[in-house]
């Protein structure tokens, strides 16, 4: 048996009318509305602007950016502000130990004071061990040796400390020892 081969003249082929049919019938809008000729109506595609879903999206988007910035901008500026409180009370600390100090050679038990227009504090010795009795002690005033009966002392301070501007405000404590030395009252043996 012999294969026979069937040829067929390419103008009596069917391909050429196969890929001239459409492939899809065409749509036709459910309105009234007639469209221009090669355009489609699309609930996706709008050639006369943005649609309201899409408004409504960008608008969320553009609202949720800024209330997340201005929560971010917003906790920046309390945390600079609490820094730079700690900052003014840590750099005043020194200074106020040191008017402390001038106050317990001066026999206080205790005090308060403003630093600056926005630091004030307050003070009290806690507890205080004394030494026996001292012939003649060095006077920070004068840079002398002073003699006499005189009472080393170990102050225990607590210190308060409060930072006031505007709407903030922040406190802290601080607990020192301060050595200082008192004259006698009596100027008797003990």
């Amino acid at each position: 048996m012999k294969k026979r081969s069937l040829l067929l003249p390419i103008s009596a082929s069917p391909l050429p009318a196969l890929l001239s049919m459409p492939t899809a019938l065409p749509r036709q809008p459910s309105s009234n509305i007639s469209l221009p000729a090669g355009k489609r109506h699309s609930m996706f595609h709008n050639d006369k602007g943005f649609t309201l879903v899409e408004i409504l999206v960008a608008a969320l988007i553009l609202f949720a950016t800024l209330a997340v910035s201005t929560l971010i901008f917003h906790t920046a500026a309390r945390t600079e502000d609490r820094i730079a409180a700690q900052a003014a009370l840590s750099t005043a600390l020194p200074n106020i130990m040191e008017l402390i100090k001038n106050n317990i050679m001066a026999e206080q038990q205790g005090g308060q004071g403003q630093y600056s227009n926005t630091i004030s504090y307050h003070w009290r010795i806690t507890s205080r061990e004394a030494s026996k009795n001292v012939t003649s002690a060095y006077d920070e005033i004068t840079g002398k040796t002073v003699l006499g009966n005189f009472q080393l002392q170990l102050n225990t301070i607590r210190v308060r400390l409060r930072y006031q501007r505007q709407a903030i405000s922040r406190e802290i404590s601080h607990e020192y020892k301060e050595l200082s030395w008192q004259r006698e009252a009596s100027t008797g043996p003990r």
